[in-house]
């Protein structure tokens, strides 16, 4: 719809990265803050680690952020090449 509106192809991608992007950085911080909320109940289970091993947990969130970004930015790609004939014919 946008498209049809007006949109360029920039504004489309970065529509749809912005909201991804937001999931996935709300989604790494809920984690970080849930993992570090548990740790005294896992630390029986951890052998020769420390539970709030800072570069664990940021190791972790960078390469979630990496991944969450790459899937994200397929859909954007492709909201880029929709025909705006089969978009509205679609609505």
């Amino acid at each position: 719809m946008r498209v049809a509106l007006g949109a360029e192809s920039r504004q489309i991608v970065r529509l749809v990265m912005r909201g991804g992007v937001g999931l996935v950085i709300s989604g790494v911080v809920l984690g970080w803050l849930v993992a570090l909320s548990s740790t005294r109940w896992v630390v029986e289970l951890l052998y020769e680690v420390s539970p709030r091993d800072m570069a664990i947990y940021g190791g972790v969130g960078a390469a979630l952020v990496v991944v969450g970004v790459l899937a994200t930015a397929m859909p954007a790609w492709r909201a880029t090449k929709v025909d705006l004939r089969e978009a509205m014919a679609a609505e």
